[in-house]
């Protein structure tokens, strides 16, 4: 924890810190729906962090993706940690995928979207600002 934390920008410290249950590595299987969970730093590729997730599956899934983030009130100045939520999700609907097309897409659109864009949506007003993306979380439904 310390040592990727301590890559982190010093003003974010602390609230990765303080939200490191969140942000942290995890998997939480289910049974229909698996829940995973990335840390993100400034050079982390998102694309490297899906490759590790589809490599446990081995049939068709479907798949959705939302960001935590933190975002700054810019008339005091304080930092809040949004965590990803179904509220925030990336895509509509879960996509599917069946074949190494459908992947390549999914990393495409989110590679491409404004990911800021998709935070800044999200804020409660225009007084906050999203500040970085702090984690990433990938739904995987398996198909059954």
């Amino acid at each position: 924890m310390e040592s990727f934390i301590e890559s982190i920008p010093e003003e974010f410290q602390g609230i990765y810190r303080q939200h490191w249950s969140t942000i942290q590595k995890s998997v939480k299987r289910g049974k229909l729906k698996d829940v995973y969970h990335f840390p993100l730093s400034l050079t982390d590729k998102i694309s490297g962090k899906l490759d590790e997730v589809l490599s446990n599956y081995k049939q068709h899934v479907k798949l959705n993706v939302a960001f935590g983030y933190i975002m700054r009130h810019l008339p005091t100045d304080n930092m809040k940690f949004y965590h990803p939520s179904n509220n925030t999700m990336v895509f509509d609907t879960a996509r599917l995928i069946i074949t190494p097309a459908d992947t390549r897409k999914i990393k495409s659109d989110i590679e491409r979207d404004d990911l800021i864009e998709i935070a800044r949506n999200s804020r409660p007003s225009t007084a906050w600002q999203v500040e970085c993306l702090a984690c990433i979380r990938f739904d995987v439904y398996r198909m059954m």
